[in-house]
Protein backbone atom coordinates (compact mmCIF):
# COMPACT_ATOMS: atom_id res chain seq x y z
CA UNK A 1 0.00 0.00 0.00
CA UNK A 2 1.44 3.25 -0.78
CA UNK A 3 0.62 6.51 0.76
CA UNK A 4 1.70 10.01 -0.61
CA UNK A 5 -1.01 12.36 0.54
CA UNK A 6 0.96 15.08 2.19
CA UNK A 7 -0.45 17.86 3.92
CA UNK A 8 1.35 21.02 5.75
CA UNK A 9 1.07 21.60 9.49
CA UNK A 10 1.64 24.02 12.28
CA UNK A 11 3.75 23.55 15.28
CA UNK A 12 1.45 21.31 17.63
CA UNK A 13 3.32 22.99 21.05
CA UNK A 14 2.54 26.71 20.54
CA UNK A 15 0.91 26.86 17.14
CA UNK A 16 3.65 28.90 14.94
CA UNK A 17 3.70 28.72 11.27
CA UNK A 18 7.39 29.58 10.96
CA UNK A 19 9.46 26.72 10.93
CA UNK A 20 12.51 25.01 8.61
CA UNK A 21 13.23 22.08 6.99
CA UNK A 22 16.29 20.78 9.00
CA UNK A 23 16.35 17.41 6.78
CA UNK A 24 14.97 15.10 3.89
CA UNK A 25 15.00 11.41 4.19
CA UNK A 26 14.43 9.76 1.20
CA UNK A 27 13.01 5.99 0.67
CA UNK A 28 13.36 4.71 -2.37
CA UNK A 29 10.60 2.14 -1.71
CA UNK A 30 7.84 1.90 1.07
CA UNK A 31 4.98 4.06 1.74
CA UNK A 32 6.49 7.32 0.91
CA UNK A 33 9.18 8.88 -1.35
CA UNK A 34 10.48 10.93 1.38
CA UNK A 35 10.29 12.22 5.44
CA UNK A 36 10.41 15.69 5.48
CA UNK A 37 11.76 16.78 9.62
CA UNK A 38 11.44 20.26 10.28
CA UNK A 39 11.84 22.66 13.32
CA UNK A 40 10.14 25.55 14.71
CA UNK A 41 11.74 28.61 14.80
CA UNK A 42 9.36 29.55 18.11
CA UNK A 43 9.96 27.10 20.20
CA UNK A 44 12.36 24.25 18.85
CA UNK A 45 10.21 21.80 18.65
CA UNK A 46 10.56 19.22 16.02
CA UNK A 47 8.19 17.43 13.72
CA UNK A 48 7.62 15.64 10.46
CA UNK A 49 6.24 18.65 7.71
CA UNK A 50 4.57 18.09 5.40
CA UNK A 51 3.27 14.53 6.99
CA UNK A 52 0.82 12.02 5.97
CA UNK A 53 -2.67 13.14 5.89
CA UNK A 54 -4.94 12.06 8.83
CA UNK A 55 -7.11 9.78 6.81
CA UNK A 56 -3.78 8.32 5.56
CA UNK A 57 -2.23 8.15 8.82
CA UNK A 58 -5.20 6.07 10.10
CA UNK A 59 -4.90 3.69 7.44
CA UNK A 60 -1.07 3.04 8.05
CA UNK A 61 -1.82 1.80 11.92
CA UNK A 62 -4.35 -0.74 10.83
CA UNK A 63 -2.87 -1.89 8.07
CA UNK A 64 1.13 -1.47 8.13
CA UNK A 65 2.57 -0.54 11.23
CA UNK A 66 2.93 -3.93 12.79
CA UNK A 67 4.53 -5.80 9.93
CA UNK A 68 7.11 -2.40 9.76
CA UNK A 69 7.29 -1.77 13.98
CA UNK A 70 6.72 -4.81 15.80
CA UNK A 71 6.79 -7.89 14.10
CA UNK A 72 7.29 -9.54 17.61
CA UNK A 73 3.53 -9.49 18.81
CA UNK A 74 2.04 -11.91 16.48
CA UNK A 75 5.03 -14.53 17.98
CA UNK A 76 2.83 -13.51 21.25
CA UNK A 77 6.48 -13.52 22.88
CA UNK A 78 7.90 -10.37 24.53
CA UNK A 79 11.43 -10.10 24.37
CA UNK A 80 13.55 -10.14 27.26
CA UNK A 81 14.95 -6.71 26.85
CA UNK A 82 11.00 -5.76 26.32
CA UNK A 83 9.91 -7.54 29.93
CA UNK A 84 12.83 -5.82 31.41
CA UNK A 85 11.61 -2.45 30.47
CA UNK A 86 7.72 -2.89 31.25
CA UNK A 87 8.83 -3.94 34.63
CA UNK A 88 11.20 -0.86 34.90
CA UNK A 89 8.13 1.31 34.14
CA UNK A 90 5.93 -0.76 37.10
CA UNK A 91 8.81 0.15 39.36
CA UNK A 92 8.76 3.78 38.43
CA UNK A 93 5.44 3.70 38.76
CA UNK A 94 4.51 1.86 41.83
CA UNK A 95 5.57 4.38 44.82
CA UNK A 96 3.59 7.10 43.14
CA UNK A 97 0.44 5.03 43.72
CA UNK A 98 -2.72 4.96 46.39
CA UNK A 99 -3.97 1.40 47.37
CA UNK A 100 -7.29 2.16 48.67
CA UNK A 101 -10.34 1.01 46.89
CA UNK A 102 -10.61 0.91 43.23
CA UNK A 103 -7.95 1.10 41.34
CA UNK A 104 -8.33 1.97 37.42
CA UNK A 105 -5.78 1.93 34.95
CA UNK A 106 -5.69 2.74 31.61
CA UNK A 107 -2.62 1.88 29.34
CA UNK A 108 -2.19 3.91 25.77
CA UNK A 109 -1.02 2.07 22.86
CA UNK A 110 -1.30 -1.07 25.47
CA UNK A 111 0.54 -3.49 22.96
CA UNK A 112 -0.18 -7.05 23.89
CA UNK A 113 -0.65 -6.36 27.36
CA UNK A 114 2.60 -7.15 29.07
CA UNK A 115 2.31 -4.21 31.31
CA UNK A 116 -0.90 -4.48 32.53
CA UNK A 117 -0.72 -7.97 33.51
CA UNK A 118 2.32 -7.20 35.32
CA UNK A 119 -0.05 -4.39 37.52
CA UNK A 120 -2.75 -6.85 37.93
CA UNK A 121 0.05 -9.49 39.10
CA UNK A 122 1.57 -6.85 42.00
CA UNK A 123 -1.65 -5.20 43.06
CA UNK A 124 -4.52 -7.47 42.39
CA UNK A 125 -4.54 -8.78 46.15
CA UNK A 126 -4.69 -4.91 47.45
CA UNK A 127 -6.84 -2.88 45.30
CA UNK A 128 -9.73 -3.74 43.74
CA UNK A 129 -8.27 -3.63 39.31
CA UNK A 130 -9.74 -2.33 36.45
CA UNK A 131 -7.76 -2.70 33.60
CA UNK A 132 -8.33 -0.50 30.24
CA UNK A 133 -6.60 -0.18 27.35
CA UNK A 134 -6.18 1.93 24.04
CA UNK A 135 -5.12 -0.22 21.33
CA UNK A 136 -4.88 0.25 17.35
CA UNK A 137 -3.57 -3.33 16.39
CA UNK A 138 -6.45 -6.07 15.71
CA UNK A 139 -3.66 -8.91 16.94
CA UNK A 140 -3.24 -7.24 19.87
CA UNK A 141 -6.84 -6.31 20.89
CA UNK A 142 -7.60 -10.36 21.01
CA UNK A 143 -4.57 -11.04 22.46
CA UNK A 144 -5.91 -7.94 25.41
CA UNK A 145 -9.34 -8.98 25.59
CA UNK A 146 -8.30 -13.02 26.38
CA UNK A 147 -6.61 -11.17 29.09
CA UNK A 148 -9.02 -9.71 30.63
CA UNK A 149 -8.28 -6.49 29.56
CA UNK A 150 -11.31 -4.12 28.70
CA UNK A 151 -10.34 -2.17 25.41
CA UNK A 152 -11.69 1.28 24.99
CA UNK A 153 -11.20 2.48 21.58
CA UNK A 154 -8.26 1.59 18.43
CA UNK A 155 -7.63 5.12 18.24
CA UNK A 156 -6.84 7.69 21.35
CA UNK A 157 -8.95 10.67 19.56
CA UNK A 158 -11.87 9.09 19.36
CA UNK A 159 -14.56 9.65 21.67
CA UNK A 160 -13.76 7.00 24.20
CA UNK A 161 -13.58 9.83 26.86
CA UNK A 162 -17.44 10.12 27.06
CA UNK A 163 -17.94 6.86 28.92
CA UNK A 164 -16.98 8.96 32.10
CA UNK A 165 -14.79 6.73 33.71
CA UNK A 166 -12.17 8.91 35.86
CA UNK A 167 -8.51 7.22 35.88
CA UNK A 168 -5.83 6.84 38.92
CA UNK A 169 -2.99 6.02 36.58
CA UNK A 170 -2.43 6.27 32.84
CA UNK A 171 0.23 5.08 31.20
CA UNK A 172 1.78 6.33 28.07
CA UNK A 173 5.19 4.86 27.03
CA UNK A 174 6.75 5.94 23.81
CA UNK A 175 3.15 6.74 21.83
CA UNK A 176 3.19 10.46 22.35
CA UNK A 177 5.55 10.63 19.20
CA UNK A 178 3.00 8.94 17.49
CA UNK A 179 0.30 11.23 18.30
CA UNK A 180 -1.35 13.52 15.30
CA UNK A 181 -1.94 16.17 17.63
CA UNK A 182 0.21 16.15 20.93
CA UNK A 183 -0.68 18.75 22.49
CA UNK A 184 -4.90 18.45 22.04
CA UNK A 185 -4.69 14.59 22.81
CA UNK A 186 -2.43 14.58 26.19
CA UNK A 187 -4.77 17.80 27.27
CA UNK A 188 -7.66 15.55 26.67
CA UNK A 189 -6.54 12.67 28.31
CA UNK A 190 -5.49 14.62 31.55
CA UNK A 191 -9.07 15.87 31.66
CA UNK A 192 -9.49 11.75 32.60
CA UNK A 193 -7.97 11.48 35.70
CA UNK A 194 -9.40 11.13 39.23
CA UNK A 195 -8.33 13.70 41.20
CA UNK A 196 -5.70 12.13 42.66
CA UNK A 197 -4.50 10.41 39.76
CA UNK A 198 -1.20 10.63 37.32
CA UNK A 199 -0.36 10.13 34.06
CA UNK A 200 3.38 8.42 33.63
CA UNK A 201 4.58 9.65 30.04
CA UNK A 202 7.57 8.10 28.60
CA UNK A 203 9.44 9.66 25.28
CA UNK A 204 12.58 8.73 22.79
CA UNK A 205 14.90 11.75 23.89
CA UNK A 206 15.93 13.18 20.64
CA UNK A 207 19.29 14.70 22.16
CA UNK A 208 20.38 11.27 23.06
CA UNK A 209 19.58 9.00 20.05
CA UNK A 210 21.87 6.76 19.29
CA UNK A 211 24.56 7.77 16.18
CA UNK A 212 22.73 6.49 13.39
CA UNK A 213 19.73 8.99 13.70
CA UNK A 214 18.87 8.58 10.09
CA UNK A 215 17.34 5.57 11.91
CA UNK A 216 14.89 7.26 14.10
CA UNK A 217 13.36 9.14 11.46
CA UNK A 218 10.35 6.81 10.74
CA UNK A 219 7.00 7.39 9.21
CA UNK A 220 5.56 6.45 12.70
CA UNK A 221 7.67 9.07 14.40
CA UNK A 222 5.91 12.66 14.22
CA UNK A 223 7.20 14.56 16.89
CA UNK A 224 11.12 14.46 18.42
CA UNK A 225 10.92 15.90 21.78
CA UNK A 226 13.69 17.00 24.53
CA UNK A 227 13.56 18.24 27.92
CA UNK A 228 12.48 21.73 27.51
CA UNK A 229 10.20 21.00 24.41
CA UNK A 230 8.21 18.17 26.96
CA UNK A 231 8.48 20.84 29.38
CA UNK A 232 7.00 23.18 27.28
CA UNK A 233 3.96 20.86 26.54
CA UNK A 234 3.41 19.68 29.99
CA UNK A 235 2.58 23.12 30.95
CA UNK A 236 0.64 24.56 27.88
CA UNK A 237 -2.10 21.43 29.11
CA UNK A 238 -2.19 22.39 32.55
CA UNK A 239 -0.19 19.51 34.11
CA UNK A 240 2.80 19.86 35.75
CA UNK A 241 5.76 17.50 36.55
CA UNK A 242 6.28 16.22 40.28
CA UNK A 243 9.01 13.89 38.83
CA UNK A 244 10.93 14.34 35.15
CA UNK A 245 13.98 12.30 34.44
CA UNK A 246 16.24 12.22 31.73
CA UNK A 247 17.92 8.90 31.35
CA UNK A 248 19.65 9.38 28.56
CA UNK A 249 17.64 7.48 25.92
CA UNK A 250 14.31 8.40 27.12
CA UNK A 251 12.69 11.13 29.50
CA UNK A 252 9.93 9.92 31.90
CA UNK A 253 7.56 11.77 34.45
CA UNK A 254 4.98 11.87 36.59
CA UNK A 255 2.01 14.19 35.74
CA UNK A 256 -0.58 15.90 37.73
CA UNK A 257 -3.05 18.78 37.02
CA UNK A 258 -1.75 21.45 37.60
CA UNK A 259 -2.43 24.25 39.89
CA UNK A 260 -1.63 27.21 38.05
CA UNK A 261 0.57 27.25 34.70
CA UNK A 262 4.02 26.69 35.61
CA UNK A 263 6.90 29.67 33.55
CA UNK A 264 9.12 28.05 31.86
CA UNK A 265 13.36 28.51 32.70
CA UNK A 266 14.68 27.32 29.53
CA UNK A 267 13.73 30.08 26.47
CA UNK A 268 12.69 28.66 23.38
CA UNK A 269 15.04 30.19 21.89
CA UNK A 270 17.72 28.31 23.17
CA UNK A 271 15.61 25.21 22.68
CA UNK A 272 15.67 26.11 18.77
CA UNK A 273 19.65 26.44 18.74
CA UNK A 274 20.31 23.08 20.83
CA UNK A 275 18.12 20.88 19.04
CA UNK A 276 19.01 22.19 15.59
CA UNK A 277 22.59 21.83 16.18
CA UNK A 278 22.18 18.30 17.17
CA UNK A 279 20.02 17.53 14.39
CA UNK A 280 22.39 19.28 12.09
CA UNK A 281 25.81 17.03 13.74
CA UNK A 282 23.68 14.20 13.31
CA UNK A 283 23.02 14.51 9.81
CA UNK A 284 26.61 15.53 8.99
CA UNK A 285 27.41 12.41 11.01
CA UNK A 286 25.44 10.05 8.55
CA UNK A 287 26.59 11.52 5.81
CA UNK A 288 30.30 10.69 6.76
CA UNK A 289 28.91 6.98 8.22
CA UNK A 290 27.14 6.54 4.52
CA UNK A 291 30.56 7.59 2.82
CA UNK A 292 32.75 4.96 5.08
CA UNK A 293 30.33 2.22 4.15
CA UNK A 294 30.05 3.15 0.64
CA UNK A 295 34.27 3.01 0.19
CA UNK A 296 34.70 -0.09 2.16
CA UNK A 297 31.99 -1.96 -0.39
CA UNK A 298 33.65 -0.08 -2.79
CA UNK A 299 37.41 -1.32 -1.56
CA UNK A 300 36.11 -4.82 -0.63
CA UNK A 301 34.74 -4.80 -4.68
CA UNK A 302 38.23 -3.87 -6.09
CA UNK A 303 39.99 -6.41 -3.82
CA UNK A 304 37.64 -9.15 -5.42
CA UNK A 305 38.10 -7.92 -8.84
CA UNK A 306 41.95 -8.05 -8.86
CA UNK A 307 41.76 -11.23 -7.12
CA UNK A 308 39.62 -12.89 -10.60
CA UNK A 309 42.05 -11.03 -13.22
CA UNK A 310 44.98 -12.88 -11.10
Amino acid sequence: MRLNKMVRTDCAICGSENNELLWKKTRPTGLLDKIYLSICRDCGFVFQNPRLSLEATRKYYLQEFDQQNRKGIFSNQLSDSGKTKKKLMFDRIKPFLCHNGELNCLDIGAGTGYFLKIFREDLQERSKLRLFAIEPSCHCQKLLEKAGIYILSDDVDSDWKEAGTKYDVIVMRHVLEHFYDPFASLKNISKCLKKDGFIYLAVPNLLHLKPRFYGHITLAHLSYFSVPILKNLISRCDLTAISLNNDTKEIWCILKPALQQEVLPVSAKNAFIENKQFVRSRQRNELLLRLKERAKNYIKYALSFVKKVR
